[in-house]
């Protein structure tokens, strides 16, 4: 185990020292760094503990899987991130093999307000929609019963026009503990892989980070449940976000969340939102919204569910 957990260490300390850019550039497809899964989106983003929904463990922490209560957990989301510009829609599942052992696969696909196309002279050529899509599978491994790994491969494309498609690899690795005393914790890095090549050929980091999150939880008389969690991310292009977020379940039937984020990577934004659960069926939904001119105006998430 210590063997391990010294490997685990020693890499993340690795990719921590890694250049945050692939050339000259900034940091190319920044979705790849945003919340899909409307529990936790509603808590403010934090999401590396939130084990409201874990169908989008792929992308995000899957050494999760393990501890979880339930052996499936699926779900289909949507959510207008920039309400005026982009939509997108996610669909992914986990699945928890014994006590031990963890898989998730997940897909995002985003859609783009289009822009009409014009020739040399000015004729329009009609309008053209962008269009991104993400494919991940994760796997965890629970080493003791307070400890557990999870890795993730993704590959991400988008089509930007009729004539141009960029894409990446990329591939998160976490370690979390979860303990009796109801705190957890996480550790790990994420979206590290190969450079995004630009249309003239210049190359650009993905959005990859590091990220250390801490959360406790509290049940009283077996009906209500209280958790908080607070998530730390270093981007290696230079920005720190966090994310706060609180959640109040009761009976595993109710929640209500809340919560804040704080950053340059993702803009900041505040958010709300609320969850219901019956016979397993799960619906969530969750309100965001910026500051000043910032993109994210009132924007919204809603999911559907299933597990057991």
């Amino acid at each position: 185990m210590k063997h391990i957990i010294s490997i685990l260490s020693a890499i993340m300390l690795m990719l921590l020292q890694t250049p945050s850019r692939a050339g000259h550039g900034g940091t190319a497809m920044p979705h790849l760094a945003i919340d899909r899964n409307p529990a936790s989106l509603a808590s403010g983003g934090a999401r590396l503990l939130n084990f409201s929904s874990l169908a989008g463990a792929s992308s995000s922490n899957p050494s999760l899987i393990p501890f979880s209560q339930k052996t499936l957990d699926a779900g289909l989301s949507w959510q207008n991130w920039t309400p005026s510009e982009t939509g997108w829609y996610s669909l992914g599942a986990s699945v928890k093999a014994g006590n031990r052992f963890g898989v998730a696969l997940g897909f995002d696909y985003g859609r783009s307000k289009g822009y009409e196309m014009v020739d040399e002279n000015n004729n329009s050529l009609g309008t053209f929609n962008p269009v991104e899509l993400t494919g991940s599978l994760g796997f965890s491994c629970r080493f003791a019963d307070w400890l557990s790994a999870g890795a993730n491969l993704r590959y991400a494309t988008g089509k930007l026009s009729p004539d141009f498609s960029r894409g990446c690899f990329g591939a998160d690795l976490f370690l979390t503990t979860v303990l009796d005393s109801g705190f957890k914790a996480a550790l790990g890095v994420s979206q590290l892989g190969t450079p995004v090549k630009s249309v003239s050929g210049e190359k650009f980091s993905a959005p990859s980070s590091a990220a250390v999150a801490a959360g406790y939880e509290i049940k009283a008389s077996g009906a209500h449940k209280i958790q908080a969690e607070l998530d730390f991310r270093y981007f290696f292009a230079g920005s720190l976000d966090l994310s706060a977020g609180f959640e109040y379940c009761w009976k595993e039937k109710i929640s209500a969340r809340a919560g804040y984020h704080y950053g340059d990577m993702i803009p900041s934004f505040v958010s709300a939102g609320t969850g219901f659960c019956f016979k397993g069926v799960r619906l969530d939904f969750a309100w965001f919204t910026g500051f000043g001119g910032s993109p994210l105006s009132n924007g919204i998430s809603a999911g559907l569910g299933y597990g057991f």
